[in-house]
């Protein structure tokens, strides 16, 4: 769940999937919202610059196919404000999502993808729009970006530009430009796997 402005946001993992707004006091529901997809990751608030206050949340995909998705819901209403589901091949997403401003000012959601697509993701927090995709590795197997990505500001640790921090199943944890998506580094963990 997440809390924010006396709310409590919740999304279900069963039936046909729902994002629910609870009174953080008394648990009454505010509104809520069918996805259509089940909920499996934690979202994110927060106001993009422009933008009006949102919580964004991630979906699994259906168990009769389908492919999961990202949406962003008013605060207020809990109206959705536009979903994104343009990926190469079908996803599920269950890490959690990330908001940070880039070098520019402007907003961000950021979160990976589930194997064949294996990629870090950059949209616009305001429209959905995708600003970059970073695949994470083109070797076959199973590499699932099942956690959370971590941001380090523009500006801070370095770099002009901000950075994301995110592990992969594919045993590496990639740095990546925050505002451009290029790879800054990558750092191998396998090579500790015999101590």
């Amino acid at each position: 769940p997440l809390v924010s402005g006396g709310a409590l946001w919740i999304g279900t993992t069963s039936g046909v999937g729902r994002v629910y707004k609870l009174n953080a006091t008394s648990g009454a529901v505010e509104c809520s919202v069918e996805t259509g997809q089940l909920i499996d990751s934690s979202p994110v608030a927060a106001t993009p610059p422009g933008g009006e206050p949102s919580v964004y949340f991630a979906t699994l995909r259906k168990s009769g196919g389908g492919t999961g998705f990202v949406l962003a819901v008013a605060a207020s209403t809990c109206r959705t404000e536009w979903t994104f589901d343009q990926f190469p091949s079908t996803v599920a997403i269950w890490g959690s999502l990330s908001f940070a401003l880039d070098a520019n000012g402007s907003g961000r959601i950021f979160f990976g993808t589930s194997n064949a697509d294996e990629a870090v993701y950059s949209l616009d927090a305001r429209t959905g729009s995708e600003i970059w995709r970073y695949k994470t590795t083109y070797a076959p197997g199973d590499y699932d970006i099942g956690s959370g990505v971590t941001i380090s500001p523009p500006r801070v640790n370095g770099f002009a530009d901000g950075a994301a921090y995110v592990p992969s199943k594919d045993g590496s944890v990639y740095a990546l430009n925050l505002t451009t998506g290029s790879l800054l580094w990558r750092f191998d963990m396998t090579i500790d796997a015999h101590v």
